[in-house]
């Protein structure tokens, strides 16, 4: 049994399987007690975009039975550093998790040799991002 408990343990569950020649989204789905019930490329976009549906995100929990989840994106560029869309999209990830009550982990960025997190970063309370953005 896997179990993702922090958002590295998060980044290991994916760096063999993430592209960097083009941007992925990615989402872990676990149960309450931080156990991977399964984990799946959503979208894959260009070297500089990926376009992304939340709806697909949360098909992809529901159909797992999943209540809490880790999102992931590969930054080609080899820079974690998060961009004004990667704020826009957590923020929207973080309200619509609220209103369809899933824990929203984490949002990680990937990169080569390091990954950037939102909750690491304390920037997945609503108001902190608001103010980042």
């Amino acid at each position: 049994m896997t179990y993702v408990k922090s958002s590295l343990d998060g980044w290991k569950s994916l760096e063999a399987e993430i592209s960097y020649e083009q941007e992925e989204v990615w989402c872990l789905a676990l149960n309450s007690e931080c156990r991977l019930l399964g984990k799946t490329m959503l979208f894959r976009g260009t070297v500089d975009s990926c376009p992304f549906h939340v709806r697909d995100l949360f098909r992809f929990l529901i159909s797992l039975n999943s209540n809490q989840f880790l999102m992931a994106h590969s930054h080609p560029s080899s820079n974690p550093s998060p961009s004004p869309q990667d704020f826009e999209t957590t923020n929207r990830l973080m309200s619509l998790s609220q209103m369809m009550e899933f824990h929203f982990l984490d949002h990680l960025i990937l990169a080569r040799q390091s990954y950037f997190s939102f909750a690491e970063s304390g920037l997945l309370n609503l108001s902190q991002l608001k103010l980042t953005i």
